[in-house]
């Protein structure tokens, strides 16, 4: 989403996705009026995990690159984080911009500072965060499930070719995204692309974190099942992109 701003401000708002962005008087003092540009990141940065955390991710870009705000500019983020005391979580941010010295792409990570007057800053609610940003670039909040962070939601959906033919074996795309509006229409529109349909409703699972340790939690019929460890994890997943394959496969041969 793009608009046009001068030095009174204006706020911008990703309907679909939950996410504003309020750009207050004299934050932009350019002469005349300035394109300022919102969009939403779904891929994680590449960053250095410090000492295998378990981290909810959230990220936005704002062009054009390196334009300097005069006054922090806010922008809300919806989340799918079930927080215990979100007053208490103290997330890490992390910055991707351009370096003009270098002429290299440059990213940085540091723990938010302590006031919204002093950016990058970020204050966790229970359903949304703040984050405050004195210029524009690639941000990302990132969220350690150890602190306070009891359960991050996750949506599991697979995806099958519009056309099948009996008999014949099929690529299943399974996909797994954060529980919040407007990823799963996103998903949906790259698969239609690809000649894809949704194959089954969107199963609801939870990452735990107990003491370091990650744990996948299942909603089947009511009932949650929970799979401590990376390792069953992925076990977990493949399990379940083989089941449903098979129940897909049946289907096929029935047809």
């Amino acid at each position: 989403m793009s608009a046009l701003v001068d030095n009174s401000g204006k706020q911008i708002e990703l309907v679909d996705l939950g996410i504003t962005m309020s750009i207050p008087p004299g934050a932009v003092q350019e002469r005349g009026s300035c394109k300022i540009t919102l969009t939403s990141i779904q891929d994680p940065p590449c960053i250095n995990s410090q000492g295998g955390e378990a981290l909810a991710c959230l990220g936005i870009k704002c062009e054009p690159p390196n334009m300097i705000f005069h006054q922090p500019v806010k922008i809300k983020i919806p989340h799918s984080a079930f927080i215990v005391n979100p007053d208490q979580v103290k997330p890490d941010i992390v910055c991707r911009s351009w370096d003009s010295v270098k002429d290299l792409p440059r990213t940085s990570r540091n723990r938010s500072s302590s006031s919204p007057d002093e950016p990058p800053y970020c204050k966790v609610y229970h359903r949304h965060l703040e984050l405050y940003i004195g210029h524009c670039a690639e941000w990302w909040v990132l969220l350690p499930l150890e602190q306070q962070v009891i359960r991050h939601q996750l949506m599991c959906t697979p995806y099958i070719p519009e056309g099948i033919q009996r008999g014949k074996e099929i690529e299943v795309h399974l996909h797994v995204h954060a529980d919040l509006p407007g990823i799963n229409t996103e998903v949906l529109r790259d698969e239609k692309h690809q000649a894809y349909r949704e194959a089954h409703r969107s199963v609801p699972f939870s990452i735990i974190s107990h003491s370091g340790d990650v744990t996948v939690a299942r909603d089947c019929e009511g009932k949650i099942a929970e799979t401590k460890g990376s390792g069953a994890v992925e076990a977990r997943f493949y399990y379940e992109l083989i089941f449903i394959r098979n129940k897909l496969w049946e289907l096929t041969k029935r047809s």
